[in-house]
């Protein structure tokens, strides 16, 4: 059989291509928000807060994925918040609950010492993903493309000037939690599939490529749906092939695309 076609035959490999082509999109379109907001901080913060959100889980001895979801949901909710009354910077305020989410995360794993329990969740492991982290991701998609699309103009608004958004008839709070909610969900899920350790960049590195080449706002959206699918199908392809890790793959296809339009961004920029 053709080794293009043959890596996709086992059904766990069938599953982790559909997941990846559901979430890896959804990613890079949500990235593109996150880089023009300058939220990548933010990004992290979940990220770290939803392993924490796990070690909350192990230790209450309940499902894990659904403390890391709503762990993640609540420290979104807590730094938009903290955000609003404008008391205190941004970073400050992302850096404030970044703090506590790894300390927090840190006393508990010593409390569980179940090490192997954290093992798929910092490097996450697209080949073991189940039915139902496949139809929470094809939830997620549909849910970020919408807002996105239904949105996105205001939010965009909302991030450049809050004052003049609010003039326009912006509520920029609810936007800007509706979108951190919606962020914090994603990114808990694509931890199962990429691990805390790669998820951010899961976000980040497809739309600052798309950034690089685009020669619009909407080509810049589309352009990173489209890297990140493709970085995605190549990183798993990648990870069969060679056996290594998928995740990492995943961002290296995508970092290799970074580099790519790094260079076509230039070229056209020198003309």
């Amino acid at each position: 059989m053709n080794p293009l076609v043959a890596w996709l035959e086992p059904t766990f490999m069938q599953r982790a291509a559909l997941g990846l082509a559901l979430l890896a999109p959804a990613c890079a379109a949500m990235g593109t928000q996150v880089v023009q907001a300058r939220m990548a901080f933010f990004s992290d913060a979940i990220a770290h807060s939803a392993f924490t959100g796990v070690a909350i889980g192990l230790v209450l001895g309940i499902s894990p994925v659904a403390t890391m979801v709503a762990f993640a949901l609540a420290v979104a909710v807590a730094v938009i918040l903290f955000k609003s009354t404008g008391r205190l910077p941004t970073d400050t305020v992302i850096g404030v609950f970044l703090s506590a989410a790894v300390a927090l995360g840190l006393a508990l794993v010593s409390l569980t010492r179940q090490t192997v329990s954290f093992t798929k969740y910092l490097f996450g492991d697209v080949l073991a993903i189940t039915n139902g982290e496949l139809a929470a991701a094809a939830a997620l998609a549909v849910a970020a493309f919408a807002f996105l699309l239904l949105f996105g103009n205001r939010l965009a608004l909302a991030g450049l000037s809050p004052s003049l958004a609010r003039t326009r008839g912006v509520a920029v709070v609810w936007l800007e939690t509706l979108f951190a909610l919606l962020l914090a969900a994603l990114v808990a899920v694509s931890v199962r599939f990429v691990g805390a350790l790669l998820v951010t960049a899961l976000l980040l590195v497809p739309a600052a490529a798309a950034r690089q080449a685009a020669r619009s706002v909407s080509g810049n959206f589309w352009l990173a749906v489209v890297i990140g699918l493709a970085a995605s199908m190549v990183g798993l392809f990648a990870s069969f092939q060679f056996d290594v890790s998928t995740g990492a793959s995943v961002i290296l296809a995508a970092v290799f695309l970074f580099a790519a339009c790094a260079v076509i961004g230039r070229v056209r920029r020198g003309r």
